[in-house]
Formats: C-alpha cells, structure tokens, sequence
C-alpha cells in the first residue's frame, strides 16, 4: 500500500532579476521551462585517497559520479553530503547539492562547464546547502565555468533561489564587473500523491519525478528517473523515503541502476538518537525511524522493482563504515530474492549506466 501524501496546489510563475541573475520559477505537473575501497560484488572502481591522482578515471559511456554519500547536515572529514552527478556525454546532471558539492565537482574532475540542471529531491539542508556554493564559485572557477543554471525542485525551491540571490547581490555585483552575468532559474515541480510526472526532457534525457514519503513534516519529497535517449538505458535516485515505497518501485520498474538511500536501524537509537539533546530525541528518533529505510528493505524494493544494479546512499548513521552497510544489505537481498549487482560506494567512484 503506498504511503499517502496529499496533493498540495500548485504556485503561480514568479520571476525576479537580482544584480543581473534572473530567477523565475514555472509550477504544474509537465513543467514549462577517503582511501577505502568500493564495496561490490563484480569490483566497481577504487576509491580516492584525496589526491587527484587517486580519482577513479570517468569511463567512456554514461555514468554517475558519485560526490557525497553522508546522510544528514554532517560536517565531516571522511564523507560530504549527499550529491550525484549523472553525466551524459558532455552533459551534467546534478541529483541533490549538499555542502561540499562544488569543491567534490573539482575534485572528481568535472568541473562546472557541463552542468546546466541541478535536481533536489527535497528541501532538508544536506539536500540544497551546497546551491549557493555551486552556483557563486561554479560561475568564479575560471578553467571551466557554470553558465546558465536550471534548478528543479518541490514547493518553495523559487524560494530558496531567490533568498540565495538576494544573500549572494553584492558578491555578484563585484563579480558582474568583470564576468558576464548569467541566469539561475527555479522550477517548482507538482507531483500528485501517486503515479509520476514527466518534469523535463532535453535532446539527451527525459526526466520523471514521482512524491515519495520522507515524514509528514517534509510534505514533498520526490524521486526521480532519468531515461537515457540514445541508449535507452535509465539510472532511478530515491532521495529520502521510507520503504519500500510503492510510488518508487513504480517508477524504478525494469531500471539499469537504482540509487537508494539506506539506514542502519539497529545503529540508530546509541549512535544518532542518545548523542542528541534530550529534548530533541523524541522528534528526531521519530523523524528517523518513520522516514527512512532500513537495510533490511531497500533490497527488496531492488528486486520488486527489477532493478538491474542497486547502488546504496545517503548512509545513516554516517559514522558507521561503509562496509557494514554493504554487508546488511548483501544478506538482505539473499533474503529478498534480489540478485542483481549490489554496490556500496564512496566520494568520487564511479558507477557506469
């Protein structure tokens, strides 16, 4: 049975300009415009040590490099918050954008010429801090800019747009001197309680989000599909949500590769819960038991979905090594029936489409 989550209405177009960024939004369902090693069964690339001569080389199809895998506003010196980044071609794709996404682009390699669309699944800070970071220093980093950016998100994602342009006016005023302006524009994306939407769709990708459940206190949170043109092939990113979900086993049917977060339960309660204040711990041991899924679950939303290649992410508790998540999950899937390819990566691995 799927989680229900009320339709929330639609928001009118807003368009803005700021210190020469334009920011407008569009609302409806079809919307105008760390040295360790991966943990997989068949041996997926190495991890880095740091150093840009231990970043796994890009292959040559598509591909999702992985930027940060933590899950939570963690500040970290082993792990970044969560980002993925889908490149088709020359083309780069940004699912969520945690704090340390831009320094993890330059890491990896990528830079910010290639990337024009960036994807939040939802509004929790790990999901968007890193915006303002790729989007001022992405546009100052002289080898290879970011143009024009497109941001794709639930309710209120024109609202963190313009809050960022207004925070960042006189740092773009300063810049605006001697670098030519260029936009940042906000799509509010409005999914229905169940089934799927078609959001975007260019000469390389169509994109179709669907409303997973990430708590009653976060009343839109998406996953997203993107479905390769020229080849066919289809990478799903659950985002954060209690499972299985049925709205993303839908939208995962018969996908190459799957990202899904995961979470240690059995860790949860000494790890994150009784670290935190003791006011705090009643809500915050609510938010994560009802709001994520558990290492004994997510395989068996892989295998109910006939996901080809399941990729974990997003690792609650993150000070857990990412080893034992793998290995919950491995014998989970043997339970669940799942034999596909299971893989458990770190900052900067790559996972072929």
């Amino acid at each position: 049975m799927a989680n229900e989550i009320p339709k929330l209405p639609s928001i009118p177009i807003k368009r803005r300009a700021l210190f020469g960024f334009a920011v407008a939004a569009s609302a409806g369902g079809l919307v105008a415009c760390s040295g360790r090693t991966t943990h997989d069964g068949t041996a997926a690339a190495s991890a880095p040590t740091g150093s840009p001569s231990a970043v796994p080389a890009a292959p040559q199809g598509d591909h999702v490099r992985v930027l940060g895998v933590n899950g939570g506003p963690i500040l970290s010196t082993a792990h970044s918050q969560p980002a993925l980044a889908l490149l088709v071609g020359t083309r780069v794709y940004l699912i969520d954008c945690g704090g340390n996404t831009a320094q993890r682009l330059v890491d990896a390699g990528i830079g910010f010429a290639g990337l024009g669309n960036v994807f939040t699944t939802h509004h929790h800070a790990d999901h968007v801090a890193g915006l303002t970071d790729v989007a001022l220093l992405g546009w100052t980093y002289t080898p290879s800019p970011v143009g024009d950016l497109d941001v794709w998100g639930p309710l209120k994602i024109d609202a963190v747009i313009s809050g960022m342009q207004q925070s960042l006016g006189e740092a773009t005023r300063l810049f605006s001197a001697t670098k030519p302006p260029r936009k940042v524009t906000a799509h509010t994306i409005s999914v229905p309680a169940t089934g799927s939407v078609e959001v975007m769709r260019d000469d390389l990708v169509k994109v179709t989000a669907t409303r997973v459940f990430h708590g009653p206190e976060v009343p839109d949170a998406y996953a997203y599909r993107f479905d390769i043109l020229a080849s066919g092939r289809s990478v799903v990113f659950s985002g954060d949500t209690a499972g299985p979900n049925d709205n993303l086993i839908a939208l995962a049917r018969g996908t190459d590769v799957l990202f899904h977060e995961v979470q240690m339960n059995s860790a949860v309660e000494e790890l994150l819960v009784q670290r935190a204040p003791t006011a705090n711990q009643a809500g915050l041991r609510e938010h994560l038991f009802n709001s994520h899924t558990d290492v004994i679950a997510v395989p068996q939303v892989a295998q109910k979905a006939g996901a080809r290649h399941l990729v974990l992410c997003h690792y609650v508790p993150a000070d857990l090594p990412i080893a034992q998540f793998h290995s919950a999950v491995q014998d989970a899937a043997h339970r669940a029936g799942f034999n596909g390819r299971l893989t458990a990566p770190s900052e900067l691995d790559v996972i072929p489409v």
